[in-house]
């Protein structure tokens, strides 16, 4: 089972679902349904293979993977729908910390994603997040946390074509050394 392929697709299915509420002037999806629309994907893609899906529970990550029992890739989502919603670095990098302590306490092998979504005049702001722009333009540098040289984000998927809205993410990475 490829999961960099189902994350691909799965981006990409985020992505239409978002832009076709958009479209139809629906209310700004809650975080709740993207998590619900991630969960729900993974369930479709992953039906009968070793690998089982769950959405947020007691303060774990929003959508996790599990590999024959085992805690396997990590999402942690943050949306950006609402005219009071700013992208904010603090938040983004409290959230890959957060990832990267799950990561490291997983089995070998284990992935983790920071996802954001939202409309895309957001992205136009001028407190947007210097790597969060950088990925929008196509840069595929990491990123180093603040304080954590040990921990990375490299940009993956998105998709901010030329519609309304958009969906981005970035592979926690963790060095050990």
């Amino acid at each position: 089972m490829d999961l960099t392929d189902a994350h691909s697709r799965m981006v990409r299915d985020l992505y239409l679902d978002t832009e076709r509420k958009a479209n139809r002037n629906m209310a700004d999806p809650p975080e709740y349904d993207l998590q619900q629309s991630t969960s729900d994907f993974y369930q479709d893609w992953l039906r009968n293979t070793e690998y089982s899906v769950e959405r947020e529970r007691g303060g774990k990550v929003d959508v996790l993977i599990y590999r024959n029992g085992q805690e396997h890739v990590f999402y942690e989502l943050k949306t950006y729908f609402k005219p009071n919603e700013n992208i904010r670095k603090k938040e983004l990098v409290n959230d890959a910390k957060k990832l990267a302590k799950k990561k490291r306490e997983a089995d070998e092998g284990a992935r983790s994603y920071l996802l954001i979504a939202g409309r895309k005049n957001k992205l136009t702001n001028s407190s947007v997040p210097g790597f969060v722009r950088s990925h929008v333009e196509g840069d595929r540098t990491y990123f180093s946390l603040p304080g954590s040289a040990l921990v990375r984000l490299r940009p993956s998927r998105k998709e901010v074509p030329s519609g309304a809205t958009f969906v981005m993410t970035w592979e926690v990475i963790v060095n050990t050394e």
